[in-house]
């Protein structure tokens, strides 16, 4: 084995060591997200995206942890997921490492800075920490970012830009930006006939997308625009003079390893001693940038792309530059493992952090839904909740219409009546018949309320089923039954 790749081995593993102590960190870290994409995962494909689950976002992910999903035990399908989206992280990961090699032939020492400077990251542990679709957002990207820097724009190089452009726009909207980066490496020469190709081949990849927009366009666009527009409204847009924006960005950008490794990156650049940065590289940074702010709300997740493809941007400066490694890297070794243990110890020390991993949390409250189940009499068949991963283990079917968690609940003030979103809110159609409800979750923010005002006045029986540590702090669990005289009349 050559002393190139032995290095790209060894910093791969000492890297994937790291990776190991994150993604045990991110367990602990709950994201309510969770409840749309596990609870979407499980319902599909028996029920349908948009029309029948409130699925508020672009469909690849649901159709990837569907798939999964069909092969999956339920009892694991949340675990299941989240090794799913720690797998998308850790490729994109070593997608960049690669590039990085690729483009410079580094070292094991510079590979591993990069690993350092991707894992020891605000945003990466939350990213680490959800089901949601930004780890194939960010692996696809990655895929994107590398085939522009490592190969040439020709016809067939085009094709596969073009596949993965197409699926970064069917994974998330706020993909649009990249359209610029792989515009800018068509231009040399030939670029009009390599950019229908690139067009054509990504309106291809979208054209499952482009069917169900056709056949249920109000569906849709309810859902992929109408409903995350409330939801920003409502949790307060993000412009550039937000200082909430600034906040965010302060987790991703001010730590001390980054900051280390960019002051390092900039004193050289200003002495002369490394080239300048690659246009394409930076064209893309803008591009993740955009894409980043496009939600309105930004969290420290959103800035993972942009983060990474800096992380790439800086670590192929110094690598050109020996001297840097003698000098500069060890100190930011250290400060990097210095940074991770503060970040480590506040995490493990946070109220929400204090009873065990999430997926065990929650078990609990699984546990404790299905012996109420088992030991109170009632004609429930069904149950709704905004809460629905412990329930998708009990024996009552869950209704798709709890596949959106909290995201609609929390706007329903804002959705009229003749909105295709009100057959997702309106407390009355959710427990009609004989539908149970499950709550405790958000019992602090009140989105529940109106729903059990309505199966009070249903006169549901009210079953305890404790009080349990989900997220920040504790909270107790109710299980609504219908009485068996409603399911008759």
């Amino acid at each position: 084995m050559s002393t190139g790749r032995l290095s790209v081995w060894l910093a791969t593993g000492l890297g994937l060591i790291a990776l190991v102590l994150v993604a045990l960190l991110s367990l602990r870290v709950f994201q309510h997200d969770d409840f749309m994409y596990v609870t979407t995962a499980a319902l599909w494909p028996q029920h349908a995206l948009y029309t029948e689950l409130p699925f508020m976002q672009m469909p690849l992910i649901a159709w990837i942890q569907g798939t999964v999903a069909l092969f999956m035990p339920v009892t694991l399908l949340y675990t299941a997921l989240l090794v799913l989206s720690a797998f998308f992280i850790t490729m994109g990961a070593l997608v960049l490492v690669y590039v990085l090699y690729r483009k410079t032939g580094a070292g094991c020492v510079a590979l591993l800075g990069l690993w350092i400077l991707l894992l020891f990251n605000r945003g990466t542990i939350v990213a680490f920490a959800t089901t949601s679709n930004h780890g194939l957002q960010f692996l696809l990207a990655m895929l994107l970012l590398a085939w522009l820097l490592l190969r040439p724009p020709t016809l067939r190089h085009a094709l596969i830009a073009g596949v993965l452009l197409g699926l970064l726009l069917l994974a998330k909207l706020n993909s649009l930006p990249f359209i610029v980066p792989v515009l800018w490496w068509l231009t040399p020469r030939g670029w009009l006939s390599k950019g229908a190709v690139t067009a054509a081949t990504a309106l291809l990849v979208l054209l499952p997308f482009c069917v169900v927009l056709f056949n249920t366009p109000h569906d849709v666009w309810a859902l992929n625009f109408t409903a995350p527009a409330l939801n920003s409204q409502m949790r307060g847009l993000t412009g550039w003079l937000d200082n909430r924006l600034w906040a965010v960005m302060g987790e991703v950008f001010l730590l001390p390893v980054f900051l280390a490794t960019l002051a390092l990156w900039a004193g050289l650049l200003f002495l002369k001693k490394i080239p300048s940065p690659d246009p394409l590289l930076l064209v893309f940074i803008g591009a993740s940038f955009v894409a980043a702010l496009m939600p309105g709300k930004v969290y420290v997740y959103h800035f993972l792309i942009p983060y990474a493809a800096l992380c790439l941007l800086l670590m192929q400066g110094l690598v050109r530059q020996p001297w840097a490694w003698q000098q500069g890297m060890a100190g930011i070794v250290v400060v990097s493992l210095l940074w991770t243990a503060a970040i480590g110890f506040r995490e493990a020390t946070a109220n929400q952090l204090a009873y065990g991993n999430k997926v065990d949390r929650l078990d609990r409250v699984a546990e404790a839904y299905i012996n109420a189940l088992r030991t109170t009499p009632h004609c429930a068949t069904r149950l709704y909740s905004m809460a629905p991963i412990p329930a998708l283990t009990g024996t009552l079917p869950v209704t798709p219409e709890s596949a959106d968690g909290p995201f609609l609940q929390r706007v329903a003030a804002a959705i009229e009546a003749e909105s295709p979103l009100y057959r997702f809110v309106d407390p009355a159609r959710l427990l009609s018949g004989t539908t149970a409800l499950l709550t405790g979750y958000h019992e602090k923010e009140g989105y529940e309320a109106a729903l059990i005002a309505e199966a009070n006045r249903r006169h549901y029986n009210a079953v305890p089923l404790g009080v349990f540590p989900i997220a920040y702090g504790e909270g107790p669990w109710m299980l609504y039954l219908p009485p068996c005289e409603e399911g008759i009349r």
